[in-house]
């Protein structure tokens, strides 16, 4: 679907229509933690019967409009039919364009999709491993929902504020601060055992993980032909996914294994070791970029 609906836009028209599908997903999973916290106080199987009745109500509200859309404009899957009846936003034009350097415009999605995988890990430890950290220190279920929806809430804050704050495009700092600045709130959350100090903490993982996944699909759609996109898309999917299982998953083994508040001092080594690396390694090749274009016009000036 984000491929689809970046078609060949750039820039701010880009940026906007990304954002605002990000915006609906997003805003779905702020409500849902309160909710499920609230039902699981109720009884252990309840959050699960209702969210197999939501699924079940969505599926089929899905294929109803899957259906009605067939009806109307053909039985074509391809985006095609439907651009062709004036439904689907004209693309940006080329002036639209963010000015990069040729270096920075080839490479800067590995950037942004190895900053996603960092973000992600972060993320999926927070929502996965934090239920056994409020489990340990006795907090109350309905508690720890509030702190788990101000997560998801700060998560789509960001991806409002990207698709209407265009200051970040280009700029590589926007992929190295909030890596920086999950390493921050890692440390912090070894010593936080008190929701009052913990919702602080996830506002700003929020905002971070949303501008890290923010660059990863901008960056993955920039200056790619249309036909290119769905499967950059498909790349910047895998590496949340990664993040996802590595921090859900190998952070709930760690967490029973060293305690549930001893796993944030290793996210945080983690994450500034991997930072170091993408800067480290971004500066080499963005230097041996420079040397090859100076050789390459020192060459044509000879010619």
């Amino acid at each position: 679907i984000m491929g689809w609906l970046s078609g060949d836009a750039e820039g701010i028209t880009l940026s906007r229509r990304l954002g605002l599908f990000n915006v609906t997903w997003s805003s779905s999973v702020i409500v849902s933690p309160l909710i499920a916290s609230y039902l699981l106080k109720m009884n252990l199987e309840l959050p699960f019967w209702v969210m197999a009745g939501i699924m079940a109500a969505g599926c089929l509200n899905v294929l109803l409009i899957a259906y009605t859309v067939a009806g109307r404009h053909g039985t074509g899957a391809s985006p095609e039919p439907i651009a062709a009846t004036g439904e689907e936003p004209a693309a940006a034009p080329a002036a639209e364009a963010i000015a990069m350097s040729p270096f920075k415009a080839r490479y800067i999605r590995y950037l942004a999709w190895t900053a996603a995988v960092v973000g992600y890990t972060a993320f999926g430890l927070y929502r996965y491993q934090m239920p056994h950290l409020a489990t340990v220190i006795q907090m109350d279920e309905f508690v720890f929902g509030w702190v788990m929806t101000v997560l998801s809430a700060s998560l789509t804050l960001a991806f409002f504020l990207t698709a209407r704050w265009t200051g970040w495009h280009g700029r590589t700092r926007w992929i190295f601060l909030p890596q920086a600045a999950l390493v921050v709130v890692s440390l912090l959350l070894t010593f936080t055992h008190s929701a009052w100090l913990m919702a602080p903490l996830m506002i700003a993982a929020g905002l971070s993980a949303g501008m890290l996944y923010t660059n990863s699909i901008f960056y993955g759609s920039t200056g790619a032909p249309p036909a290119v996109r769905t499967r950059r898309m498909a790349i910047h999917e895998i590496c949340l996914n990664v993040g996802l299982i590595l921090g859900g998953y190998f952070g709930n083994l760690m967490s029973e294994a060293l305690g549930p508040s001893q796993v944030y001092p290793y996210l945080a080594g983690a994450i500034a070791l991997v930072a170091l690396v993408q800067a480290v390694g971004w500066n080499l090749l963005q230097s041996r970029a420079r040397r090859a274009g100076g050789f390459a016009l020192r060459a044509n000036a000879l010619r």
